[in-house]
């Protein structure tokens, strides 16, 4: 159900004039619903794609906490009780705080003192989502570059434009850097290096080692 939701959005986000009328015509309960079931990077993709879903957010505070808490659960009882800017600020508010706070894991939104060995700023992984890396699983935001490659079949050039986070090899620290990307960044790269979303899956290869 949330890779066709997912797809969806890529979709109306790749064709610049469906944009308003694909999502302007959704009933409003419809785009809740949808809005409510994307997973934390699709989430922040579908604030860009036009006018009446930014409203739809900006309109529904409810939507922002269940997303806050989705992604940091272990925030919950501080956010629940006086948030992140003040007791009267909006679940909107306190979502973007606790998305510039360094110390929250990209992959589980754990509290984390790690730092990582470049790429965004306000990035880190904890040490158990860390180590989950020495072989992949779908569960994972990121991806590393050798799977990057094999899966949306992308080459070098297509990876220099995206943003990666650089980290510590956790097989062993004195190998090469592990790069990371975002899988919604590698979607779009390999949509716009197929040609569109339906030529794109056909080139998807399953992750190694699952």
């Amino acid at each position: 159900m949330k890779d066709s939701v997912r797809d969806a959005v890529d979709g109306i986000l790749q064709e610049e004039a469906m944009t308003s009328q694909a999502a302007a015509h959704l009933p409003n309960e419809v785009l809740q619903t949808i809005l409510g079931l994307l997973d934390q990077d699709t989430f922040i993709l579908a604030l860009q794609v036009c006018k009446e879903w930014r409203s739809t957010f900006k309109a529904d505070d409810d939507l922002w906490r269940h997303h806050a808490l989705k992604r940091f659960p272990l925030s919950r009882t501080t956010m629940n009780r006086n948030g992140t800017r003040g007791v009267d600020a909006s679940w909107e508010a306190k979502y973007k705080s606790l998305a510039s706070i360094q110390t929250f894991c990209y992959d589980c939104g754990a509290y984390t003192s790690r730092k990582t060995c470049g790429g965004w700023k306000q990035r880190a992984l904890c040490g158990r989502c860390f180590e989950g890396y020495v072989e992949s699983r779908p569960g994972q935001r990121l991806i590393t570059k050798t799977n990057a490659k094999f899966v949306y079949r992308l080459r070098n050039e297509d990876l220099q434009a995206l943003p990666k986070l650089v980290d510590k090899n956790p097989i062993h620290y004195k190998f090469e850097l592990m790069e990371l990307y975002r899988k919604h960044d590698l979607r779009r790269a390999a949509i716009e290096r197929w040609g569109g979303i339906e030529e794109m899956l056909k080139q998807l290869r399953p992750l190694p080692h699952v």
